[in-house]
């Protein structure tokens, strides 16, 4: 009895870690799910902080001339807030809760450029949590970068919690893998997307739909997949 149900759980966690780093894992390179579409270039941003758990962004030199894209990320890496700006338009972030948060920015000068920068925020006199997008609104944000060469950010907002599916298919409608499937919270999520199958192949260059679907409602992007660069061996971190 006991040998059995020894066996059971080696098997169910195999399962589980199975199903978990198909769907859940995170590329160890950072900027663009390490796509290498943007150049690591501090020195180009700054932070200022503001009442109501607010930070804004400041572009420096030439970046002032720049659209420009920034997410705030808590200490435990969840995104809880994000917006994209044309050049010259203030940008500023949204914080849930006093903390510790990284704001992680692109833009492009000669070419593609991003910075990590770290702000604490501190209460205040007003600390009330907002969002820029409502409470009721269901948005699948754009797919960057797109195409796609190694990875990609898949952002999107849910208006509560439900059960959420994402879905790579063919142009012509058939599943080629599950991207993530299961409960998430209200709120805005970032899901970080390898361009590989379900076999951890690199997947064939060409058009590729990827639907965001929760409860009744779906959205559809299209993923344009780019031939890998010679010798790129992106590292999976489960």
């Amino acid at each position: 009895m006991r040998l059995r149900m020894t066996i059971l759980v080696i098997v169910a966690g195999i399962l589980s870690l199975g199903m978990l780093s198909d769907v859940q894992y995170k590329i160890s390179k950072q900027g663009c799910a390490g796509s290498g579409c943007h150049t690591y270039k501090p020195g180009f941003m700054s932070l200022k902080k503001q009442d109501n758990l607010r930070v804004k962004v400041l572009p420096q030199f030439t970046a002032k001339e720049s659209a420009i894209s920034a997410e705030l990320l808590s200490s435990d890496g969840k995104m809880v807030d994000f917006q994209e700006v044309a050049a010259g338009k203030d940008i500023v972030l949204k914080a849930p809760n006093p903390g510790k948060y990284k704001v992680i920015v692109g833009y492009q000068l000669a070419e593609p450029a991003w910075d990590s920068l770290s702000v604490t925020l501190a209460p205040s006199m007003i600390n009330i949590p907002t969002s820029r997008y409502g409470t009721t609104a269901f948005k699948f944000f754009p797919i960057h970068p797109n195409p796609v060469t190694e990875g990609a950010l898949l952002r999107f907002l849910l208006p509560e919690e439900s059960f959420v599916q994402m879905t790579l298919f063919t142009l012509g409608g058939r599943k080629v893998r599950s991207i993530y499937k299961g409960r998430l919270a209200g709120g805005l999520h970032q899901i970080h997307f390898e361009a590989r199958d379900l076999a951890k192949r690199p997947l064939e260059p060409g058009n590729y739909l990827c639907e965001l679907r929760s409860g009744s409602r779906s959205l559809v992007q299209k993923i344009v997949v780019k031939p890998r660069r010679a010798g790129s061996a992106p590292t999976v971190a489960k």
